[in-house]
């Protein structure tokens, strides 16, 4: 089978991981062959918050934009080359990515949409959503008028 299989297979891999967490689900991840840049995420859920974070070096927080869509949050952005387009160059080697970055998220239905944060330091995009306070398991006695 051609590599192809292999990759795809490793993408859903990932997706079944996230959803058996029950942290999220990605919804769209290109690879880097594909239209946009492609960046890992890692997913993980705290007492208090579900966090997502990405490692986007190279970028500023004014080329990121995050937004939630419904029951799904957006991350978008793009990674300008650093090279002057004016000048002329010859890569040798061509490692790293340029271009538009996006990355759709399931939400867990249990957040608090109205509270979400996001901070970017040294390259790293950290978006926490605070899960609501179950209110099933408290009691409160209810006077009869």
């Amino acid at each position: 089978m051609g590599s192809g299989f292999w990759k795809k297979s490793g993408q859903v891999f990932i997706v079944r991981e996230v959803m058996k967490r029950g942290a999220g689900a990605f919804l769209e991840q290109t690879d880097q062959l594909g239209e946009t840049c492609f960046v890992p995420m890692d997913v993980y859920e705290t007492k208090d918050a579900f966090v997502w974070e990405m490692d986007i070096p190279g970028i500023t927080v004014s080329d990121i934009t995050i937004a939630i869509r419904g029951e799904t949050l957006a991350i978008e952005g793009i990674k300008k080359d650093v090279i002057d387009q004016g000048e002329k160059v010859n890569y040798l080697c061509m490692e790293r990515k340029f271009g538009p970055i996006r990355r759709l998220v399931k939400l867990p239905a249990a957040i608090d949409k109205n509270n979400i944060t996001a901070s970017f330091d040294k390259g790293t995009l950290t978006i926490k959503a605070p899960k609501v306070i179950d209110r099933r398991k408290s009691a409160r006695q209810i006077t009869i008028e």
